[in-house]
């Protein structure tokens, strides 16, 4: 044998130089992991799901919340909400072409809600008009989706989903809503 050959051993290729590699490799993964949490890159972002929200059935009043559509998709708070949503429903039953009701009030609309209706003042909240689309995550408060909504969540728990009235036994139609994020 000859002890030149050992004195040329690389210290990477000995057990103390392989652990340490070991470690430092280790320690990088996790860093790289950490930083992509942070990011939401696994917070389900690209998950698009599909929901019809009922306005009969996913009715919520400004004192009744328990109707809401329960999607089972859990957000964080901060973390984005984009949700998008169309359709047609109407505030009263009745025939469907019929678009106002014989006071000229209009009955039909979508998720934006139906236009020149808002919730009777006493139990108005930010002015979201009768016939919206109308969301709450955990246990904060209820807020306009409408249409179009991308925001972050402003508490933690589950999305739930509905329309808002003053009366729920009077309604018909559903909107499809598409909801991108949450876990």
């Amino acid at each position: 044998m000859n002890d030149g050959d050992n004195s040329k051993k690389s210290w990477w290729l000995t057990i103390p130089g392989i652990l340490s590699g070991a470690v430092v490799l280790i320690t990088a993964m996790t860093g790289l992991i950490g930083v992509l949490c942070q990011l939401y890159v696994f917070s389900g972002k690209g998950k698009l799901r599909n929901f019809d929200v009922d306005a009969l059935i996913n009715c919520a009043t400004p004192i009744q919340h328990s109707n809401l559509l329960q999607t089972g998709i859990e957000f964080r708070k901060g973390e984005p909400i984009e949700i998008k949503a169309q359709g047609e429903w109407w505030a009263s039953k009745g025939d469907k072409d019929d678009m106002t009701r014989s006071s000229g009030e209009k009955r039909k609309g979508g998720p934006d809600g139906i236009e020149g209706r808002r919730s009777y003042e006493t139990y108005d909240i930010d002015g979201i008009r009768v016939g919206a689309l109308v969301g709450k995550v955990g246990i904060g408060p209820i807020f306009f989706v409408g249409s179009n909504y991308s925001t972050h969540a402003s508490s933690s728990g589950e999305l739930c989903l509905g329309y808002w009235d003053n009366y729920c036994d009077d309604n018909a139609g559903s909107v499809s809503v598409r909801v991108n994020g949450g876990n």
